[in-house]
């Protein structure tokens, strides 16, 4: 039977040969068609001309890729076709550069995995002391952060990659449990001092009925535990407060109408700033109305801070009364937004550590009180921003 012998292959009996080549045994490719042996052997060139194209765009998308590792399926499929392709050329070379590049690619995923799990290590060490952060603002920043950094950083090695993920997983769900556990407990919490301001609240119906004495003494105590309780939501505070003021307007405190007087005078600067005068105010309040007390409180505290923020900016800024109002009101406004942000951060994290105190001290309002005046401190920087803003400061 008449063989004839062509280009990486040969002809025999109407059929296509492609020749052995790396191990690989005589392939039959096909036929001659229309008894054209140049035009069928044409063909099957062809075919080999467009895997070995194939091949040379997967390699320089290969090269050009960042994430080499997404292109290891395809390199393994096209290596398992080349046994069984239908074409005639010189199939060796492309076998080596799929090889070559299939061991570029695993070494590269080999790195990324391992880097992967340095990255994780690293992550789960992290999750960790995250569990740990109290202001529950931060904290949950925080496991935002690093649950999209787990994500986006991709696998480890597989025999590894279960137990990290599973690792990850509880520190994570120990956190939620955790917050969880907090605000439950926040709010038990708060439910019992409400309780307790109402029963507070009761215990001032028959003061009315005592004489003087002892209505005094018995409303001193009152006040104390009142003071003690503790903090609780703003807006369910000033109901009971409310409640107390409304049922014994007779018990409550203000300042002579002629110390507001000359309050006022010191805020418009008619008469000079003195801090012991202030503090004398302090202490001379007498019977009466509670708004007129609380009006008193309210200005000797602003202008105590205003003297506050006044000797700051001078120690900061020794030159500042030569300079012109617009940049000195700069300056005021921009001191008092620092300090306001500086509280509230003290704020935040009195009140993420306020329930675990509270829990473990029952008898002990150390952080309520740093609670209670910090957000005094606020409100009073949030009053001198105002007059900062319209240029009584």
């Amino acid at each position: 039977m008449e063989i004839i012998e062509i280009p990486f292959g040969y002809i025999k009996a109407g059929k296509i040969y492609r020749s052995a080549w790396d191990g690989y045994e005589d392939y039959e490719i096909g036929e001659v068609r229309d008894k054209d042996n140049a035009k069928s052997i044409q063909f099957f060139r062809d075919r080999f001309a467009l895997l070995e194209a194939n091949i040379k765009k997967l390699i320089d998308d290969i090269e050009k890729s960042e994430n080499k590792g997404s292109f290891l399926s395809n390199l393994e499929n096209l290596g398992k076709t080349l046994s069984e392709h239908n074409g005639l050329g010189e199939y060796l070379p492309l076998k080596e550069t799929l090889l070559r590049y299939e061991s570029l690619v695993r070494d590269t995923i080999q790195k990324k995995r391992l880097k992967n799990f340095e990255i994780k290590i690293v992550l789960i060490e992290e999750a960790k002391q995250v569990v740990n952060i109290t202001p529950w603002k931060e904290a949950e920043k925080k496991v935002k952060e690093l649950k999209s950094q787990w994500i986006k950083t991709g696998n480890a090695e597989k025999d590894k990659n279960i137990e990290l993920n599973e690792s990850f997983k509880e520190i994570i769900q120990s956190y939620y449990e955790r917050r969880n556990q907090f605000f439950k407990d926040k709010q038990k919490l708060t439910e019992q001092r409400v309780k307790q301001y109402e029963e507070l609240v009761n215990q001032t119906k028959n003061l009315t009925n005592l004489h003087e004495k002892e209505r005094v003494e018995q409303m001193k105590e009152l006040r104390g535990k009142w003071r003690e309780t503790g903090s609780i939501p703003n807006d369910t505070y000033g109901l009971l407060f409310n409640k107390l003021v409304t049922k014994n307007k007779s018990l409550t405190y203000i300042q002579p109408k002629e110390i507001l007087q000359k309050l006022e005078q010191m805020k418009e600067g008619i008469i000079p700033f003195e801090r012991s005068m202030l503090e004398e105010f302090k202490k001379s309040f007498f019977t009466g109305k509670s708004k007129d007390k609380s009006v008193c409180f309210k200005l000797i505290q602003l202008l105590i801070e205003r003297e506050f923020v006044n000797s700051t900016i001078q120690k900061k800024f020794p030159n500042f009364s030569k300079l012109e109002p617009k940049k000195k009101k700069a300056i005021k406004l921009k001191m008092i937004k620092d300090l306001i942000n500086r509280d509230k951060k003290d704020l935040n994290l009195y009140e993420e550590n306020s329930v675990l105190f509270s829990l473990k001290n029952k008898n002990n309002n150390i952080i309520d009180k740093k609670i209670n005046s910090q957000k005094t401190k606020i409100e009073i920087k949030l009053n001198i921003l105002a007059w900062i803003e319209e240029d009584i400061f």
